[in-house]
């Protein structure tokens, strides 16, 4: 198991898999949707499995990596791997997907195969967000996820669904704006000299950290959730800052 595993194909897996799911149950019949990503998801869920056992914890930084150029003219590249965080992440997400497509079965009656495809298509951007190692490829698999999360409650919402919907686009949109000028801002910070060198902002965000957090097996986008929950939860504990979520039903 641990040889087939060492072939750095599993994770470009979990994310390509969902969404040729997500594909397949927009052109299927619609009684046969559900099914489609039912399957889907159950094969992602046992297909994840064996990288918890594959892991090896005495081994520092991230394993399972795969890093093919993409836009090499601004070292932008496709650059995957697990942490010690991130593989926890890819278990919960492929464990909670295929309850949350079986708890649809007899609540979704209207526009079924949109429904399961966009649930699909948003396991394949939270998967992605975690296994992401190049900024830029965080960024896209993140907006991925936006987008059938806008669709989801939008269409299946609750009574008041185009309110949150639209709470939720501009709450989004604009943290999703001040993102990317961030990561652009970071590319044009890279020396002319790193860049040559195959730099990333990725392994700039490392060597920017403690000596401990680069030791500790965490990805830089792993640290950067962590603190962000710390602060808020510092900051704005007991405050409701999620506004885009529908109104709480009953007392």
């Amino acid at each position: 198991m641990t040889a087939l595993y060492d072939g750095h194909w599993v994770l470009t897996a979990l994310v390509v898999l969902p969404l040729l799911g997500g594909v397949a149950c927009l052109v299927a019949p619609a009684a046969r949707a559900k099914t489609i990503a039912l399957g889907t998801t159950l094969f992602l869920f046992a297909l994840s499995l064996p990288l918890f056992w594959t892991f090896d914890t005495a081994e520092p930084g991230f394993q399972n990596q795969v890093s093919i150029p993409w836009v090499e003219a601004w070292g932008i590249s496709y650059s995957v791997g697990v942490d010690g965080i991130s593989i926890l992440m890819i278990l919960l997400t492929t464990f909670i997907m295929p309850l949350s497509v079986a708890g649809s079965f007899s609540y979704i009656t209207k526009r079924e195969r949109a429904f399961y495809a966009m649930l699909l298509f948003l396991t394949t951007g939270m998967i992605g967000v975690f296994v992401a190692l190049d900024l830029f490829l965080f960024y896209v698999f993140w907006e991925i996820m936006l987008i059938p999360m806008y669709f989801l409650i939008g269409i299946w919402g609750g009574e008041r669904r185009i309110y949150s919907a639209v709470k939720f686009f501009l709450y989004t949109a604009a943290g999703s704006l001040l993102m990317l000028v961030a990561i652009v801002a970071l590319a044009l910070a890279v020396p002319a000299a790193a860049a040559a060198r195959g730099a990333s902002p990725t392994r700039i965000c490392s060597r920017s950290t403690s000596r401990g957090a680069r030791n500790c097996g965490c990805s830089p986008a792993s640290r950067s959730r962590s603190r962000s929950r710390c602060r808020s939860s510092r900051s704005t504990r007991g405050c409701r800052t999620r506004t885009w979520r529908p109104p709480r039903r009953g007392p």
